[in-house]
């Protein structure tokens, strides 16, 4: 069934918390029956999971020469290298190993630069604990 709202449409909430007014930033898929918004009045970055009847729409993304980039699915501080994106190669990895791989490779394109390598660091220094720690 095609979903009833598209990412970029302009949403109403309509849930008992009356968030307020967002952008659909992904839509239902095979793995999620859920829409995530991103709503005006919430911190940037941050995201609500939504039911298709707790929204109503303000304004269609009707603009086919725009495309909105689907920022849960395929972010694109995750799909800038070309042929693969990067939960391609973290998921065959262990966490601390995927999770400093993953700062790594989005470091300078999705917030601070620096904040972002010294967190792949800390998980690097976490998992070389683990391994010393284990022999």
């Amino acid at each position: 069934m095609e979903p009833k709202f598209k990412v970029g449409d302009r949403v109403r909430s309509l849930d008992y918390n009356n968030v307020g007014e967002g952008t659909i930033l992904s839509v239902p898929n095979e793995d999620t029956s859920l829409y995530y918004v991103e709503y005006d009045e919430t911190p940037i970055g941050e995201t609500c999971a939504e039911w298709e009847n707790e929204m109503e729409l303000i304004e269609p993304n009707d603009d086919p020469g725009e495309p909105v980039e689907d920022m849960v699915n395929h972010p694109p501080h995750y799909t800038q290298y070309e042929g693969f994106e990067v939960i391609d190669i973290v998921e065959q990895l262990d966490y601390l190993r995927g999770t400093a791989v993953k700062y790594i490779m989005r470091a300078g394109s999705k917030w601070d630069e620096i904040q972002d390598l010294e967190k792949a660091i800390w998980y690097l220094q976490r998992k070389i604990v683990n391994i010393k720690g284990d022999s």
